[in-house]
């Protein structure tokens, strides 16, 4: 999230000297301190709930420092470079950016199966462009992509938005100045031109980004566009820092009270439910704001002016860039959870991170890199006279950098050759009759459940992916939200007498091939899905947080189909995060509730057809296979256990089903068996069939695999003789 931040060009004045706007800022250090500790805090421990605006945060700081710099220039010289500007950058970014792209395409090529690997190191390759806000933007609105692994380069959007915005900025506002210089509008003075480009960039900014986060949250999100307002902010503070430099003690007091009880604030109030980056993100942006403006003609905030918080701070691009990837793969090579694993994880970030800043970032900010050439003093004695000063950090981060690097190759022999001690457990044999199908699964479930090394499976986790999911669903495109003549004319398998159809969200979908392959040759089956609008009669916002007003109406259209046309099965399902998704401010207990009774009306609208309801449970969630698996591991590495949530779920579903004034007019098929042993572990594979796609839909493979103990359960709910 967080980008890289600029340095503060100018070093700290001696006491004597008068204070100046342009001086070194500890308290902008410790302002960076607060946002990146405030992100790593959230993506490892999943708290705070907002943390994840330290990434606004920095935007603010960087808008200020960077554009500072530019009008400084520019009164100084009458001019912007745009070659010393974009080599300040390059120094600033690229080293360690490039080393952690490198080290995690590496170790991803290491750790990961080939399927894996390769999705990362695409992924490096677009946040090396800076332009992997593009990229996982697209991934993001594309419901496919749900559940499936985490780049461990997924951070590097923030980077991408603010180079993307400071490859047009400096342009704009150089051509801007100097057409007003050459129409000698001497009246209109560098820092009023730039505040009034700013105040109507962000205003226009702030517009867009209000509607596109109703419209199209995730895209927002990541939207560069979205954000110049909160760049802007930071920018139109360096624009008018004289007049901040006027502010009296009593206004500078009030600005970092105010700014601190915004930060803590933010942290708190903003979710990710909270809409945003607007107007979610005015918070935090307004509260850095006031403590830049605070610190501009005094020290600023005392506790961000302490030294551990200072050093944070001066380190902080190092901490954003290292923290990803290496939660990401410590997730992979140990299961997470506990107070060792995330000690563990925050004691890694910190060694990868100080030893990134002092032997990358650091030496190549001191050295002459890129920068002009001095006439009096010859290049080659600039690179030896950096040389003698680099080397005593060389020696001393240098040892530490080979033990870490050292530590961490043994562990991953180490747990190679522990998880390789066993033989490989051959899939059992197929169990004849008279052992019924369900015995059959349980047993192979069994056996997976307490492997220890990898079994041949098809596909192998480094090929799955989206298209291993249902047939329906990747090929035909019954998951889209379709008019109620498109409902009536796509969508149906086979020419039986008989008449199915499969009704819910992409869970039910995930079952089709089962219930298909189960039902055989007599039926015709129709698929009546929509991608996360559920059975139960519930308003539903989509996965990203926007509206969903069509879901109503497609549940409606497929009432209709039902109720027009004869049809003698319908099989439902749903996701079990749908109360997630629920409208409104009720408490878990009270949507358990809704949810309940929607249940209880869409049944009762169902069987009034005539038609008899099975309804299945949805599997239970467990890691992406394509993201736990590695070279490293072991299949009881990605066992999963069945939640409390999804036993509420299911508790909910079976409820209604047994509220029905018809008991035999529907019937509840909990389908955890088919998953899970019978103590509750819930392996990635059975057989040789990958159980999940990502983390909740069904492989066509295993889908396919569950056609007996379907059959069985069919027969089983319905009476004798109406099979």
């Amino acid at each position: 999230m967080p980008p890289g931040h600029p340095t503060q060009d100018v070093v700290a004045p001696a006491p004597s000297r008068p204070r100046t706007p342009h001086r070194f800022r500890p308290d902008i250090q410790g302002l960076r301190a607060f946002a990146v500790l405030a992100v790593v805090a959230d993506h490892v421990l999943g708290r705070p709930g907002g943390g994840f605006v330290g990434v606004d945060v920095f935007f603010v700081i960087s808008g200020f420092l960077i554009t500072g710099l530019l009008l400084r220039e520019y009164e100084k010289t009458g001019s912007i470079s745009p070659r010393r500007f974009y080599a300040r950058r390059a120094r600033r970014i690229l080293p360690a950016s490039l080393v952690v792209l490198v080290a995690t395409v590496i170790a991803a090529n290491v750790l990961f199966f080939a399927g894996r690997a390769h999705a990362v190191t695409i992924d490096a390759l677009w946040a090396a462009l800076f332009v992997s806000n593009w990229h996982f933007a697209a991934q993001g609105t594309d419901y496919f992509q749900a559940g499936l692994a985490v780049s461990p380069v997924q951070h590097f959007w923030s980077l991408s938005v603010e180079e993307q915005f400071y490859f047009v900025w400096p342009w704009f506002l150089l051509a801007v100045l100097v057409g007003l210089a050459r129409l000698r509008r001497r009246a209109h003075s560098p820092r009023r031109v730039a505040g009034a480009l700013l105040v109507a960039a962000g205003v226009a900014s702030f517009a867009w980004a209000w509607w596109a986060t109703g419209a199209n949250p995730t895209s927002a999100y990541f939207s560069t566009w979205t954000r110049v307002w909160e760049l802007g902010v930071g920018a139109a503070l360096a624009a008018g820092i004289h007049r901040l430099a006027r502010l009296d003690a009593r206004a500078r007091a009030a600005l970092t009270g105010l700014g601190l009880v915004g930060l803590v604030a933010s942290l708190v109030v903003i979710t990710p439910e909270t809409r945003f980056p607007a107007p979610g993100a005015l918070l935090p942006v307004l509260a850095t704001a006031a403590l830049i403006a605070a610190g501009v003609a005094g020290d600023g905030a005392r506790v961000l002016r302490y030294r551990p918080v200072v050093y944070i701070g001066t380190i902080s691009y190092s901490l954003y860039l290292w923290h990803f990837p290496v939660l990401v793969f410590a997730g992979a090579l140990w299961a997470g959870g506990g107070p060792v694993w995330y000690a563990g994880v925050f004691a890694a970030i910190a060694v990868a991170s100080v030893l990134s800043y002092h032997l990358v970032e650091k030496p190549v900010l001191q050295s002459p890199l890129l920068l002009p050439r001095d006439p009096d003093v010859p290049r080659a004695e600039q690179w030896r006279d950096w040389w003698r000063t680099s080397l005593p950090t060389v020696r001393v981060a240098g040892p530490a950098a080979l033990v870490v690097v050292t530590a961490l190759v043994v562990g991953g022999v180490v747990t190679s050759s522990a998880s390789g001690d066993d033989e490989a457990q051959p899939t059992p044999p197929a169990v004849a009759t008279p052992v019924s199908a369900a015995a059959a699964l349980s047993a192979q479930l069994e056996t997976a459940a307490d492997a220890t090394r990898w079994p041949e499976l098809s596909p192998s986790p480094d090929e799955l992916g989206k298209e291993d999911r249902a047939t329906e669903w990747v090929d035909e495109g019954c998951l889209k939200l379709a008019t109620i003549d498109k409902l009536k004319s796509r969508c149906t398998f086979g020419d039986g007498e008989r008449h199915a159809v499969i009704l819910g969200d992409s869970i039910a979908i995930s079952y089709a091939p089962a219930i298909r392959k189960a039902l055989g040759d007599g039926w015709t089956v129709r698929v009546i899905t929509a991608g996360q609008c559920p059975v139960a009669d519930l308003v539903v916002r989509s996965g990203d947080g926007s509206a969903f007003p069509s879901c109503p109406r497609f549940r409606q259209d497929a009432f209709d189909i039902l109720k027009a046309e004869p049809v003698d099965l319908v099989f439902a399902s749903e996701s079990d995060d749908t109360t997630d998704r629920m409208v409104g401010d009720a408490d878990e207990s009270e949507r358990l509730e809704l949810l309940t009774e929607g249940w209880v009306d869409s049944l009762e609208a169902l069987t009034a057809t005539g038609a008899e309801v099975v309804v299945l449970s949805a599997p239970p969630h467990g890691p992406p296979l394509s993201e736990c698996a590695t070279t490293l591991n072991g299949p009881t590495d990605c066992n999963a256990t069945i939640s409390a949530k999804h036993r509420r779920m299911n508790d909910a579903a079976r409820s209604a089903v047994a509220a029905l004034d018809d008991p035999s007019a529907a019937h509840w098929v909990d389908a955890d068996s088919w998953f899970c042993t019978a103590e509750g572990v819930c392996p990635p594979y059975a057989g040789s069939a990958p159980m999940r796609a990502d983390k909740m839909h069904l492989t066509q493979v295993y889908a396919e695999s569950l056609a007996p103990v379907l059959r069985d359960a069919i027969r089983s709910a319905q009476p004798a003789g109406d099979e």
